[in-house]
């Protein structure tokens, strides 16, 4: 079976900047912009509210990282993200081919069972 992996290489400085790059851009997306949202959601809530604090950058990053974990601790069992092993076709076709089998020799040994009981019982009479 001809199996292709793609594998990626990175060398030199180029390399290194575009990893430093991609990290910078999920911290980015996954820290930093949902939590300057939580700080200005704070913020803007507090200000109905006499002597509440405002939030710094670092504290919305904070709280974010709090609801983030708090949502994936109370949805464990049924997170939106799965990880499974893929089949490939030949697999699952082996698969149900051999379920197939094993169903049709099941139904012939309920056949030649229910035909020894009734020759028995043909020979009894």
């Amino acid at each position: 079976m001809n199996r292709r992996f793609n594998v990626i290489q990175l060398s030199g400085l180029k390399g290194i900047f575009f990893i430093l790059f991609i990290i910078g851009c999920a911290a980015a997306g996954f820290l930093i912009f949902p939590g300057w949202v939580c700080m200005h959601i704070w913020n803007y809530a507090m200000s109905f509210f006499v002597d509440m604090p405002a939030m710094t950058m670092l504290h919305g990053i904070i709280l974010w990282c709090i609801i983030a974990l708090i949502t994936f601790q109370l949805n464990k069992k049924d997170f939106g993200i799965s990880f499974k092993k893929v089949e490939t076709p030949e697999e699952r076709l082996r698969k149900i081919i051999e379920a197939k089998i094993k169903k049709e020799e099941q139904l012939k040994i309920r056949e030649l069972s229910e035909f020894k009981e009734n020759e028995n019982e043909n020979l009894k009479k």
